[in-house]
């Protein structure tokens, strides 16, 4: 996934150190354009595609995934996402700012026309009734509602004899014994939007096989589907054609508010629907990577905690002024780590949302809370032992102190106090958010800074 000018930022927030970014801002630069090159944007909206569900980082997602036999395995090469676009939306926007900061003007005008373009398309996809971005077709644009068409047992014909109102995405899901990978092969006749009469020859080659099960995302759009004649399936499988499904949610859905996209009645929505919610994402130990688990079985790998993504949407409540929220999320985050590391003495990839059970492999550095977010909801940002950003009093409901090269800081709901290694201290109320600094004078004394 794209994030190295988001790690060159966050870098560059603890050290200030400008060389960095100046250093590495023309490659970065190359890196984001790759994105936008023909074989990531397949049909040249300036909206790229995946190309593989393992580039999004979750690769267990059922939407797309083909390694559980309840999942849709639909061809993500062949679906816009919402993530991507947040992703390389805030990625562009970060190195416009590190342009501004090295006094690199001249990219400014192409990558306002990127970020533009991402955040229209994303905002096109919201969906105000289900408080929620969607997934959307890569030709069509539109967001489809999943259905079955038609069914059989055994090799044959499938006859159709359907006309679509808007030209539509269609795929075929095989199904056979497990561990049998048949010699299957098919045809498809149809029309294509503009009239022509299309037979599609679908190869064995082109079926990929996983317990039993084989799932094919047409490349063409038909307007009107005749019939599929399917040779080679086993007399006791079976094949369903269904219109490609564009519904289900995700955790990766949320991270449009890790990009600061959403506006304000769009993050109410958001909390409201899906945050809150607790036949969503409010459960005890984190929010659940897919929050409707399709059957039963599908419960343990759906209803995990992927902390990245639950990271993500704490620094976006941070952003939008949600630091309680914020901080509400992460103690459900903390305390899930915390009761399996007691448990088990290993941190795991992955918690269970609703017993905290680990999941995963064990001691996966995925499943270490990293200090920077709990710093960061906290509201403390220190650069030096003689320099700190205060952003925020104390959120969460104990004092907490925290210690730095020297300097010690005390948050508490009331006021942050700031102890320099020299002894001087600080006591801050109502002056946060604000940046606290001591330095040399000529004669050799501290003096202090507040901004």
């Amino acid at each position: 996934m794209p994030m190295l000018v988001s790690l060159a930022w966050s870098i560059y927030q603890y050290t200030e150190d400008r060389s960095l970014l100046e250093e590495t801002f023309r490659p970065l630069l190359n890196y984001l354009q790759v994105w936008f090159w023909d074989s990531n944007d397949r049909d040249g909206d300036g909206i790229p595609e995946w190309t593989n569900l393992v580039q999004t980082g979750y690769d267990e997602n059922p939407t797309f995934s083909r390694w559980q036999p309840w999942a849709l395995g639909t061809d993500i090469s062949l679906v816009e996402s919402p993530d991507l676009c947040a992703y390389l939306y805030r990625e562009i926007k970060l190195l416009r700012s590190i342009a501004e900061l090295i006094h690199f003007p001249e990219s400014n005008t192409y990558l306002d026309a990127l970020a533009d373009n991402l955040r229209t398309a994303l905002q096109t996809s919201w969906n105000g009734r289900r408080g929620s971005f969607q997934y959307w077709d890569r030709e069509t644009h539109q967001t489809n509602k999943g259905e079955i068409l038609k069914q059989r047992t055994g090799p044959g014909e499938l006859l159709l004899d359907m006309v679509f109102e808007l030209p539509t995405r269609l795929e075929l899901r095989l199904e056979c014994d497990d561990g049998v990978h048949p010699q299957v092969e098919i045809s498809v006749h149809g029309n294509l939007k503009s009239g022509q009469h299309i037979v599609e020859n679908i190869p064995t080659t082109k079926l990929h096989w996983h317990q039993g099960i084989s799932t094919y995302t047409f490349p063409n759009l038909f307007a009107e589907i005749e019939h599929l004649h399917i040779r080679g399936l086993p007399k006791k499988g079976s094949a369903t054609l269904r219109i490609v499904d564009h519904y289900p949610e995700d955790h990766t859905l949320l991270v449009p508010i890790w990009a600061e996209i959403p506006i304000p009645d769009q993050v109410n929505k958001i909390l409201r629907y899906k945050i809150d919610k607790d036949t969503f994402y409010n459960h005890a130990y984190g929010m659940p990577a897919y929050p409707k688990p399709p059957i039963s079985e599908a419960e343990e790998t759906c209803l995990a905690v992927w902390l990245p993504w639950n990271i993500m949407t704490i620094q976006g409540l941070l952003a939008y002024g949600r630091r309680p929220k914020a901080a509400e999320l992460l103690t459900k985050l903390l305390e899930g780590v915390s009761r399996n590391l007691k448990r088990e003495g290993a941190f795991r990839a992955n918690y269970h949302a609703d017993t905290g059970k680990g999941l995963g492999q064990r001691n996966h550095i995925m499943g270490l809370l990293p200090v920077t977010i709990f710093m960061e909801t906290l509201g403390i940002r220190p650069v030096s032992p003689w320099k700190v950003y205060v952003d925020s009093t104390n959120p969460f409901p104990e004092p907490i102190t925290v210690k730095y090269k020297g300097m010690t800081i005390t948050s508490t709901k009331e006021d942050v106090q700031v102890k320099f290694p020299d002894g001087e201290t600080s006591i801050l109320s109502t002056e946060i958010p604000c940046l606290v600094e001591h330095t040399l004078t000529r004669e050799g004394k501290l003096i202090e800074e507040k901004e």
